[in-house]
C-alpha cells in the first residue's frame, strides 16, 4: 500500500469514526456496552427503521491484526446489511496492546452472548445470528462459530447463554497459529505465543486456532480469500476447509478470488457484498434453509467432500 492510499484510508477512518450519519431508513443505536471492563467493549446496532417481527442479525468484527482497528469503521458496511433487512452489529473488542491474547476472543464471545440474551429487546431472532469478519476479524468470527462453548472463553459471563452463531463468513482468515511461522516460510513461530515457555506454546496456539474446533455441529461456513494474499497464506483456509469437511460439517465452502490480495477494499461493493448478502439470505435471512433444501434434494448442490473451491459467481446462481 503506498503512502497516499494509506493517508486516504486514515482520513476515511477518522471521518467514519467521528461523523457517521446513517442512511435513510436505517435506525442507528451507537455505543451500547455489552460488558463494563473496558471502553472497547461496546457494540453499535443498525437496523431497519420500519420492521415487523424479529429479524436476523449479523455481527461485524473488524480486522487490524488484533492490534488496531475500531468497530466504528464497520458502520458503513453495517448500514448496507440493515438496508437489506438485517440487524447489523459492529463489535468492539480489546486489542493486544490493551489486554493480552486471548482477551479479544473473550470479548467477541461475550458480545455474542449479550446479543442473544438481549435479542427480544432489540428485535433480533436469537436463532438467526450470523457473523462476518475480515483477517483478524475473520479469525474471531470462526472462533465464535466453532469454539463456543468448547474453548471456555469469557468464563463467568452469561455462562447459560450460547455465543455460538448460526452462519459465518470469514475473509482472509488466519485459522492455525501452530503453523503460522512455517506457513510464512519461517522456522517455527506461533504468532502471539512465542513469549510463553516452550512447553506451553503449542497448547496455547491450539486453543486459539479455529482449525482445532471443526466438528459436525458447525454452522454454515463460507471462507473467502484472494490467491495473492501475502499476509495470511491461503493454505490456512485450505486447511480449515479440509478440517470442516473431514468433520462432516453440514456446509463448508471456500471461494478463491484469482489474483486478489489480502484486502478487498476496491472490489467490496461489486464483488464481496453481493456474495455475502446471498450467503446470509440463504442461511439466516429471507431464504433461510435454502442451502439445506438444495443439499438434501440435489446431488449437484452438495458440498463436495474434497477441497475444490466454488467459483466466485457461485452464490449468484
Amino acid at each position: 500500500m503506498n503512502r497516499f492510499t494509506a493517508f486516504l484510508l486514515a482520513v476515511a477512518s477518522v471521518a467514519i469514526t467521528h461523523a457517521y450519519t446513517p442512511p435513510p431508513g436505517v435506525e442507528f443505536l451507537p455505543d451500547i456496552a455489552y460488558r463494563d471492563q473496558h471502553p472497547k467493549q461496546k457494540i453499535d446496532i443498525l437496523r431497519p427503521a420500519r420492521r415487523s417481527g424479529p429479524l436476523p442479525a449479523i455481527l461485524l468484527i473488524h480486522g487490524g491484526g488484533w492490534r488496531e482497528g475500531r468497530r466504528e469503521e464497520q458502520r458503513g458496511i453495517a448500514s448496507r446489511f440493515a438496508q437489506a433487512g438485517y440487524v447489523a452489529i459492529p463489535v468492539g473488542y480489546r486489542l493486544t496492546d490493551e489486554a493480552p491474547f486471548p482477551a479479544c476472543i473473550d470479548d467477541v464471545v461475550a458480545a455474542a452472548r449479550w446479543v442473544r440474551a438481549h435479542a427480544k429487546e432489540y428485535g433480533i431472532d436469537p436463532e438467526r445470528i450470523g457473523a462476518l469478519g475480515h483477517s483478524a476479524g475473520a479469525h474471531l468470527v470462526l472462533m465464535l462459530a466453532l469454539a463456543e462453548p468448547a474453548g471456555k472463553f469469557a468464563p463467568g459471563f452469561l455462562d447459560g447463554v450460547s455465543g455460538r452463531i448460526n452462519a459465518v463468513i470469514a475473509t482472509s482468515a488466519p485459522t492455525d497459529f501452530t503453523r503460522w511461522g512455517a506457513d510464512h516460510g519461517q522456522a517455527g513461530g506461533t504468532m502471539f505465543f512465542d513469549q510463553l515457555p516452550a512447553d506451553e506454546r503449542d497448547a496455547a496456539a491450539r486453543r486459539c486456532s479455529p482449525l482445532f474446533y471443526a466438528d459436525s455441529d458447525a454452522p454454515p461456513v463460507l471462507l473467502i480469500q484472494g490467491t495473492a494474499d501475502r499476509i495470511v497464506p491461503p493454505v490456512q483456509t485450505e486447511r480449515m476447509l479440509a478440517a470442516l469437511r473431514a468433520a462432516k460439517a453440514p456446509l463448508a465452502e471456500r471461494v478463491l478470488l484469482d489474483g486478489r490480495p489480502h484486502d478487498f477494499i476496491l472490489s467490496y461493493e461489486t464483488l464481496l457484498l453481493p456474495m455475502e448478502l446471498s450467503f446470509f439470505d440463504r442461511t439466516i435471512g429471507k431464504d433461510a434453509g435454502r442451502f439445506g433444501r438444495e443439499i438434501a434434494t440435489a446431488n449437484d448442490s452438495r458440498p463436495a467432500r474434497n477441497n475444490k473451491e466454488r467459483a466466485a459467481d457461485w452464490l449468484a446462481r
